[in-house]
């Protein structure tokens, strides 16, 4: 299963590189990153120093390197589909948090580089202050509630 956000900013060329290490059987979920390689998206400051934010946050509680923890270009394998259909999975903005319960949960992850270029529509929920806001707090609260439960 591949998801690609409906935003027009994913480059359907690199479908391949995104689903390879799936279909190999090497990972249960695939992050295209746009911060791996050599890309020219350059989000705005604001959105980048979100997306380090919780980068760094998924990496600590990883314990491995994720460059791209808000990319709404990923694949999943049989594994990570049925989690994913499970009630645990986090509905509302499944990002940082979903790749922590993932990884608790004895998922292998891996990032592979994707081209990206700006948002076609031109919007985004991340533009509005009360966006970010609602954003922020809401992932803060969904990850500090994962590491309260019991990994499945």
């Amino acid at each position: 299963m591949v998801q690609i956000d409906a935003d027009g900013q994913h480059d359907a060329d690199c479908l391949p590189q995104v689903l390879d290490p799936v279909l190999r059987g090497e990972c249960d979920m695939v992050i295209g990153s746009r911060y791996l390689g050599s890309g020219s998206y350059r989000p705005k400051l604001l959105r980048r120093i979100g997306a380090k934010i919780f980068a760094f946050v998924a990496s600590r509680l990883t314990g491995r390197k994720i460059t791209d923890s808000t990319s709404g270009y990923q694949a999943f394998g049989p594994a990570a589909i049925r989690f994913n259909a499970s009630e645990d999975f986090p509905t509302d903005y499944p990002d940082a948090d979903l790749i922590v319960m993932m990884h608790r949960s004895g998922m292998r992850l891996r990032e592979v580089p994707v081209r990206m270029s700006e948002n076609q529509n031109g919007t985004s929920m991340h533009d509005s202050p009360l966006g970010v806001v609602y954003y922020v707090f809401r992932m803060f609260m969904s990850l500090t509630v994962i590491l309260m439960r019991k990994p499945r």
